[in-house]
């Protein structure tokens, strides 16, 4: 069960790694041009865009908020033919 609940987060880890790195492309930016709009650090948002180092939610969307883009969350349920493949 544990080991589902690991995947989901990697799972996760990697869409919100995709999200910062496309929010940036998107709006042509460079990570040192965002991170100081966002009033943060060059490595910082290098970390998010890399993987290394997850934002807090609240820091992903003033993130993509300073690209010109809107952020949103949506909860829906996993298919039960899914939950079985990872189990």
């Amino acid at each position: 069960m544990a080991r589902r609940y690991a995947q989901a987060a990697d799972g996760a880890r990697d869409q919100v790694q995709a999200v910062a790195a496309l929010a940036l492309r998107r709006a042509g930016f460079t990570q040192v041009q965002a991170a100081d709009l966002i009033g943060g650090h060059e490595q910082t948002v290098a970390n998010w865009v890399h993987g290394r180092r997850d934002p807090a939610v609240v820091d992903l969307a003033q993130l993509v908020a300073a690209c010109g883009l809107r952020l949103r969350l949506v909860l829906d349920e996993v298919p039960a033919a899914a939950e079985e493949e990872v189990a």
